[in-house]
């Protein structure tokens, strides 16, 4: 999706043991971060309600579902992390190393940013909108509660 901003993050492979070794070569994949180690959920599915199990997931924006350019129907279960990464430095942000196949740029951005999607005056057009703004607020959220810092005080 050229110009749109997205986490980094995908589909577990066949050859990844876990959900979570998935997530960490995902983010090495895309940003070229090293995970340390996974911090917690940041979104978990707790399913809720009556109906069909991707139905109630899709409803909170947990699941999506697409037909891909094969005609292949695929539905995706979504669980966001937490993950802290390797940096090169005591106190330095990390050197990200997008894969420029999957991604044309990146930011750092405070909540405000994300609530406002504008950053130095540039629109941040974001995947799946409102579920993609709600799973980074949160995370933030999760996280400010976590170290303590501020609205505005993180990244």
């Amino acid at each position: 999706m050229p110009g749109q901003w997205e986490c980094p993050g995908g589909a577990a492979d066949p050859e990844d043991a876990t959900i979570l070794d998935a997530a960490m070569r995902e983010l090495w994949e895309e940003a070229g971060l090293r995970g340390r180690r996974v911090v917690g959920f940041v979104e978990e599915a707790g399913v809720q309600g009556q109906g069909q199990v991707g139905d109630r997931l899709e409803g909170r924006g947990l699941t999506f579902s697409f037909v891909n350019r094969m005609g292949v129907f695929r539905r995706f279960y979504r669980v966001a992390f937490e993950v802290e990464v390797e940096v090169e430095g005591e106190g330095q942000r990390p050197v990200v190393r997008l894969d420029p196949e999957e991604h044309q740029d990146y930011l750092w951005v405070s909540e405000e940013e994300v609530r406002s999607r504008r950053v130095a005056g540039r629109e941040i057009v974001l995947t799946a909108e409102m579920n993609t703004e709600r799973m980074v607020l949160e995370a933030m959220r999760v996280r400010r509660e976590r170290v303590g810092w501020g609205v505005d005080g993180g990244e």
